[in-house]
């Protein structure tokens, strides 16, 4: 149950909850606006965090061939290039990324 979905369903009946209750929930909803929270993450547990390098690259796993890799870096490249709004750093970082899954994921031979 979302964040939102609880607020919905407050009772004040049963008093505004413990500090420690507050504090989990505001985490999460910190979580969820920062994109550090998956959907299977929920209340009580932790938050499943992605390969930053997947994340820059906007990949939910690493893909099973290099073209799809490649291709997600020049789509990534839409966001991240500073003549579509992004800058020179998120630039940088996208490429050294893309280098990363290179490396982690497909030989020199592939």
């Amino acid at each position: 149950m979302s964040f939102l979905d609880r607020y919905k369903h407050y009772d004040p009946a049963e008093g505004p909850g413990s500090p420690d209750e507050w504090a989990r929930l505001a985490d999460l909803l910190a979580d969820q606006i920062t994109g550090n929270w998956s959907p299977k993450g929920a209340i009580g547990q932790k938050a499943i965090k992605k390969d930053p390098d997947l994340e820059l690259l906007f990949l939910d796993e690493l893909p099973d061939s290099v073209v799809k890799l490649k291709t997600a870096f020049r789509n990534s490249l839409f966001k991240h290039h500073p003549d579509h709004g992004g800058t020179d750093a998120a630039t940088i970082a996208a490429m050294d990324a893309y280098k990363r899954l290179l490396r982690k994921g497909f030989n020199q031979n592939t």
